[in-house]
């Protein structure tokens, strides 16, 4: 493992600097193989590969930050993941529906990127995210949710691109209208949106709407929650939805690419347009009012999950393509 530090945000001396370094890896190591993921390492280690005359350059597309943005950002944005796809000698797309966004954005050629299977980066593992009826008890004693309470989840990064604003919005609504209901933020918060939660939810921040943070135990969160809700503006995949349904946690998330692969609307969760708190707040009252409901569509989410995204067969997937690019 070779620590390198590259910064989320745009940096232009530090992104140089980092240019810099990654081709010295690459030209004094002379890896057969270079796979980048994410936008901003995507773009840097593929340049840096290229220029080290690395001769396999794999770029995994999980997620276009420009998706969301607007004006002369997202033309300076899209022109960059252009310009990760030039770099690359073979590309893959985590989903079916972003690599049909990408080809309809003109980002790559139709004959340059595949999906693998039914898509996802790597994956549920089925055995660790499960259902446990025994366990559940326990943690939510743990995480301070009373048995009768019904508890809706948001589990990954706290920040505007992941729909929290309109999360809130709906979820102030719902603690005032639903008497036994907790919603828990889980993650990290990368905007300092949290202490901006007090102007929605008052004095039920910390007692119906918890913030604990990290976890490294989303099992166990996942296990607890009656509804796992995602209403991001954009997403590659997103697994946790994956990894909810394998729990036999209905899904709330937003019909963009990415989340309609993960998230089968009717099936195994609902899907509401993005950007709209008051289709959220219908979609999770809905759920909660209809527990059967809720019951089914969490068994068919584990069906789906062990049937088309075991991380075992997703994995296996990786290995063959891999293996194929290096003539093994």
């Amino acid at each position: 493992i070779i620590a390198l530090p590259i910064a989320r945000r745009i940096a232009p001396l530090r992104d140089l600097v980092c240019l810099v370094k990654l081709f010295g890896i690459f030209r004094s190591r002379q890896f057969d193989l270079v796979i980048t993921l994410v936008p901003k390492a995507g773009l840097l280690a593929s340049l840096a590969a290229m220029a080290s005359r690395v001769p396999v350059r794999l770029h995994i597309f999980q997620g276009e930050v420009w998706s969301s943005k607007s004006g002369f950002l997202r033309l300076v944005l899209k022109t960059c993941d252009r310009i990760t796809a030039a770099s690359s000698t073979a590309l893959l797309a985590v989903s079916a529906s972003e690599k049909t966004f990408l080809l309809d954005e003109k980002v790559v050629g139709a004959k340059d990127i595949e999906v693998l299977g039914q898509g996802s980066i790597s994956g549920v593992d089925t055995a660790l995210f499960r259902p446990d009826r025994d366990a559940r008890r326990e943690w939510r004693t743990g995480f301070g949710i009373e048995q009768d309470e019904r508890l809706i989840l948001f589990l990954g990064r706290i920040n505007r691109d992941k729909g929290v604003g309109e999360l809130t919005d709906a979820g102030r609504r719902l603690l005032r209208d639903v008497s036994d209901v907790k919603i828990a933020f889980v993650g990290p918060d990368e905007e300092n949106l949290i202490r901006g939660m007090g102007s929605a939810f008052g004095n039920q921040l910390g007692t119906r709407v918890i913030c604990p943070g990290l976890t490294r135990t989303p099992e166990k969160w996942l296990n607890a929650a009656d509804i796992l809700v995602l209403p991001s503006h954009r997403e590659g995949f997103g697994v946790v939805a994956l990894e909810a349904a394998a729990c036999e946690v209905p899904v709330v998330a937003t019909g963009i690419h990415g989340l309609t692969d993960a998230v089968v609307d009717g099936v195994t969760g609902m899907l509401v347009p993005p950007r709209n708190a008051d289709a959220l707040h219908e979609a999770l009252s809905m759920l909660l009012a209809q527990p059967e409901l809720r019951a089914r569509l969490g068994r068919e989410g584990r069906m789906r999950a062990v049937a088309e995204f075991e991380q075992e067969v997703v994995v296996k997937r990786y290995v063959d393509f891999v293996s194929e690019l290096l003539g093994r």
